[in-house]
This record gives structure tokens, sequence and C-alpha cells, in this order.
């Protein structure tokens, strides 16, 4: 696994008690990527050096492969980050 801090965008749900959960994830490394969630593995919050992130590590379909990876929302400045791809 590469580590990366990759901008993202996201389609996620955001519910009304503050749960997120990622959909489809579009990046831009070497050309655009599309990544499909199909499983969410474990989600947790962090909070250090002022900022507070939400990591989530998922199960998603890129290129007709299945690939494990992490990703990052930043609340304080609302973006999302692939960090391990």
């Amino acid at each position: 696994m590469k580590e990366h801090m990759i901008p993202a965008e996201v389609i996620a749900h955001f519910d009304t008690q503050g749960i997120i959960t990622p959909y489809r994830i579009r990046y831009n490394l070497d050309g655009k990527k599309i990544i499909y969630v199909s499983k969410l593995l474990k989600r947790n919050a962090s909070f250090s050096s002022g900022r507070s992130v939400e990591i989530f590590e998922c199960v998603g379909c890129k290129d007709d492969y299945e690939i494990i990876f992490v990703l990052n929302y930043e609340k304080r400045i609302n973006q999302w980050f692939l960090t391990k791809l």
C-alpha cells in the first residue's frame, strides 16, 4: 500500500446523527480515476493538533479489481483525502 495525501472528490451520505458513509471517490493521479465503495471496514475519529479527522478503511472496485484503501475527511476544511491506496 502506498502512502499519499491525494485530494479526492467524494459522494457521501451524511445522516441526521452525524454519521458519514462514502459511496464513490474520484481522484486525479495520472488521469482521473473513480473508486466505488463496496464495503466500509472500519470508521475512526481522530483529533490531534487542532484537526478533527474521520478515517474510513474501505473496500472498493477500481478497474475491475477489489482494493483496500483509507479515506480521510478533515471536518474543519471539509476536504477528503486518499491516504493509503
